[in-house]
C-alpha cells in the first residue's frame, strides 16, 4: 500500500503495518497516539468458532499459549 500512495498519498493502514516505515507519519488524535491503550481509533480481535477443526483447534491453542502470547506482542512492538 505504501508504494501505491507515492509521495503525497493519504491512506488507511494498521498501527502495526507502518510502526517501523520512516516515510509514513502517524496522526495522533487528540494528541493520543496509536500505540497508547485509550488511542480512539482502535478494535479488539476476538475468536468464534464452533466445532472448529482440527487446524483451527491448534492454532487457537497456540494463539493463546504463552508462546502464542508472546509472538503476538513481539509481532505488536
Amino acid at each position: 500500500m505504501l508504494q501505491r500512495l507515492g509521495t503525497d498519498g493519504i491512506g488507511y493502514a494498521t498501527y502495526s503495518q507502518v510502526a517501523d516505515q520512516n516515510t509514513v507519519r502517524v496522526v495522533p488524535i487528540d494528541g493520543i497516539t496509536p500505540e497508547a491503550g485509550n488511542y480512539p481509533y482502535q478494535r479488539p480481535l476476538f475468536y468464534v468458532y464452533q466445532e472448529a477443526s482440527e487446524g483451527v483447534q491448534a492454532f487457537l491453542g497456540y494463539a493463546t499459549s504463552s508462546e502464542g502470547q508472546s509472538a503476538i506482542a513481539a509481532a505488536n512492538q
